[in-house]
């Protein structure tokens, strides 16, 4: 697993994803980053157990890979009063992890998806 450290670090192919045709960085704020949301009730993350005790929030992605979010401690929840504490990670098909951030860190820039048009 890479543990990404910094904003220059991170990688939008790995921990962001689409939702109605914009990018999303944060699931707990609106794709425009204005609002504050529920992941579960907005982009449609469940919950989920994760073995051990742990709990986690999880949204598989068209790919087949996933995004899970959980507490600081990777074994709880994640709350919207702590989501700057948060942990964001991406598991490919395979259920192999591939990075993971702490959410407070990842850079807020949303925005739509580009397209070609020719």
């Amino acid at each position: 697993m890479t543990f990404l450290n910094t904003a220059l670090e991170y990688d939008p192919s790995l921990l962001a994803f689409e939702h109605n045709g914009l990018e999303v960085r944060n699931p707990f704020l609106s794709p425009d980053g204005l609002s504050v949301v529920d992941p579960v009730i907005e982009y449609g993350f469940k919950h989920v157990s994760t073995g051990g005790g742990c709990e986690a929030l999880f949204l598989r992605l068209p790919c087949g890979g996933c995004i899970i979010l959980t507490d600081s401690d990777g074994c709880g929840l994640p709350s919207q009063v702590g989501m700057a504490d948060a942990l964001i990670g991406r598991w490919n098909e395979h259920d192999e992890e591939l990075a993971c951030m702490v959410l407070g860190m990842v850079p807020l820039l949303p925005g739509a998806l580009q397209t070609s048009k020719d």
